[in-house]
């Protein structure tokens, strides 16, 4: 399958052995805050990293640069930076506290919260020291038409001249790196989305009456639809959410829409081959189709 030809990197985390006896509790978490677990905790100013080690037996210690933040207009913690992150610990004027544990290569996270939902006032980001080698290596996102530019140009047959309305597409080694890469372009009209409905609540009062075609005011949403980009970082995604229900923004306005479908494509890579396997299903009648590529 033929993918784009625009070189990508991106951060990727990889997993990190979680802090015995941490969980969940009355914390926020979700894939935005690029956490692998969360801790309600309790306690003002800085956080006495030195109380946690990770599973190395190595102590934490406070990072004091290489990370930049910012709390956002709904009192959450955004930040990013080159440093090694291993736990961030935020805290509310009421003492109120979450600590976020992370794996190695996490250079970013955003809707950190405190454990009542209040502001958050401050934060302490934590590490164990030990640098992480692959922090600096490039790591790919898929190719997409958006930003990249790549588009589905084969056909279903050397015939019709028909295109494909979606193209998937995968390489081992990415433009003679040894970066592995996948492609996911269209003929035109693709958006990259964050699929994932974050609750939100409908004020009181609230006039949700469905109009005659079928528009509903915005403000009834069940769903966040601006996804909160994180500074500088000069994109405006949306969660899917905002166009699958077709948002209008200039008359605060939306149209139901409820899910008819899933189609799941997924890659199989194996050591020792140049060989791939591409599986695409279940479609309609509940079939799943494989198919064997060998570049």
């Amino acid at each position: 399958m033929r993918a784009g030809t625009r070189s990508f990197s991106s951060g990727i985390l990889a997993l990190m052995t979680v802090l015995p006896g941490w969980a969940v509790a009355a914390c926020f978490i979700d894939s935005t805050t690029n956490a692998t677990s969360v801790q309600a905790d309790s306690g003002n100013g800085t956080y006495n990293c030195s109380l946690v080690s990770t599973s190395n037996n190595k102590a934490l210690s406070a990072v004091t640069s290489g990370i930049t933040y910012s709390i956002g207009a709904n009192g959450r913690l955004m930040w990013k930076g080159d440093a090694d992150v291993d736990l961030v610990s935020v805290f509310a004027s009421s003492g109120k506290r979450c600590n976020y544990t992370y794996a190695a290569r996490a250079t970013s996270g955003m809707n950190l919260s405190t454990s009542d939902l209040s502001a958050v006032k401050g934060v302490t980001f934590c590490s164990d020291g030990v640098a992480n080698p692959e922090l600096a290596q490039a790591t790919p996102e898929p190719i997409s038409t958006v930003g990249n530019q790549c588009t589905a140009t084969f056909n279903y047959d050397n015939t019709s001249g028909q295109p494909f309305d979606v193209a998937i597409g995968y390489s081992k080694q990415f433009e003679g790196s040894n970066l592995e890469g996948a492609a996911i372009c269209t003929a035109a009209g693709q958006k990259q989305c964050i699929n994932e409905c974050v609750p939100r609540e409908v004020p009181a009062g609230t006039n949700c009456t469905v109009g005659v075609d079928g528009h509903i005011p915005l403000a009834c949403a069940p769903c966040e639809w601006e996804y909160p980009d994180l500074p500088g970082s000069g994109t405006d995604l949306k969660y899917c959410w905002f166009h699958e229900n077709r948002v209008d923004l200039g008359s605060q306005t939306y149209i139901p829409s409820s899910k008819k479908k899933s189609l799941a494509v997924q890659i199989d890579v194996t050591s020792g081959s140049n060989c791939y396997t591409v599986t695409v299903g279940p479609l309609y009648g509940g079939k799943t189709y494989s198919y064997q590529k060998c570049p």
